[in-house]
């Protein structure tokens, strides 16, 4: 720390300042007793990373001096400050001039930097430590015109698709498969994981059926068999993707591709197999269970576009195929959705 201006100290602080940020305890040892510093004694000090300065604010009506913390990743023209408290407040500093940050910090902000090209962020930016440093560090760098998304998203979706269940005839080494249009609807999680929001990670929850039948001939050792095989079925997948963003035209329209794994956990109404084995003029007639897995994993693959409206939130139109393996031997769960989506 910075003691009287002019002799920089080092030794151990004991939390952050207190009696409203206008004193630190300090000791130069561990074995020395915490000693009391007030704000027109230090100048300034860090405490781990974080860097605390002596600035004099004008509060409840009275000009005072107090410790602020600078936010991380400053930006020359407009510095942010933080007054730690129960309900911390902020400031952006512009010409050695401290700007509070209150209801119409916004329109604050958009003073501050000044730069048209960064209106679209200042849309969606919370009056928090994390969103501001993001602003900060974004006006610092920026080179040209981006799309700009909240750190995390949701997007509920609606969907119609074609799935399909394969597997095994009991008693055979025959493979059948059903197959129908189905619904579905879900939700995403999205978190980016980049600093320019191009790349993120996807955790969702879906849900979609399958009701439907499958009429099949075929021969097995000697005799044919007329087989209709029916399932009614609905089931709650999990998948967890990959997306990377491209920017067509932005702040307006992006386009992704995602990959990634998928686990699925089946409900059946119904299932069963009706059969007819004949052999010459004989038929014998069967209802036979038919027994299927309840959990299936595999990999999903999606194309799609965001559609930025006017209040930062986003229309999702995606398409996504998943293909995945049951327990059981021959048994798959196959879909391709198309989808509609509200990002927010």
């Amino acid at each position: 720390m910075i003691l009287n201006d002019s002799i920089f100290t080092q030794g151990k602080i004991s939390g952050l300042p207190l009696e409203d940020n206008r004193i630190i305890l300090f000791s130069r040892s561990r074995r020395d007793a915490p000693r009391r510093f007030s704000v027109e004694e230090i100048s300034e000090f860090q405490l781990s990373e974080r860097k605390f300065f002596r600035k004099q604010l004008n509060l409840q009506g009275r000009d005072q001096l107090v410790f602020l913390e600078r936010l991380p990743k400053p930006y020359e023209m407009a510095v942010f400050w933080k007054l730690n408290g129960e309900n911390s407040l902020f400031f952006v500093e512009v010409k050695e001039e401290l700007r509070p940050l209150g209801k119409d910090f916004k329109e604050t902000l958009r003073q501050a930097f000044s730069n048209p090209d960064l209106d679209k962020l200042i849309e969606i930016t919370a009056l928090n430590e994390s969103s501001l440093v993001y602003l900060s560090q974004t006006a610092a760098t920026a080179t040209s015109e981006r799309t700009y998304s909240r750190f995390a998203t949701l997007t509920p979706y609606i969907g119609l698709g074609s799935n399909s269940l394969g597997f095994s005839l009991p008693g055979s080494l025959e493979e059948a498969k059903i197959q129908a249009m189905g619904t579905v609807l879900g939700i995403n999680g999205e978190v980016y994981l980049t600093f320019k929001r191009t790349l993120s990670l996807n955790l969702g929850l879906a849900w979609s059926q399958l009701d439907a039948q499958q009429y099949l001939e075929y021969n097995w050792q000697g005799a044919d068999y007329q087989t209709d095989a029916f399932v009614d079925m609905s089931w709650i997948q999990a998948p967890l993707t990959v997306r990377y963003y491209l920017d067509l035209n932005p702040n307006r329209i992006r386009l992704f591709a995602e990959a990634g794994l998928v686990y699925i956990q089946a409900f059946y109404s119904t299932s069963g197999i009706f059969q007819a084995e004949i052999e010459g003029n004989q038929v014998t007639s069967s209802s036979l269970p038919l027994e299927l897995g309840e959990t299936f994993t595999g990999s999903v693959f999606g194309l799609g576009g965001d559609k930025y409206l006017p209040n930062r939130k986003a229309l999702v139109l995606g398409i996504r195929y998943l293909q995945a393996s049951g327990a059981n031997q021959g048994e798959s769960l196959s879909g391709l959705n198309f989808y509609l989506g509200y990002k927010f």
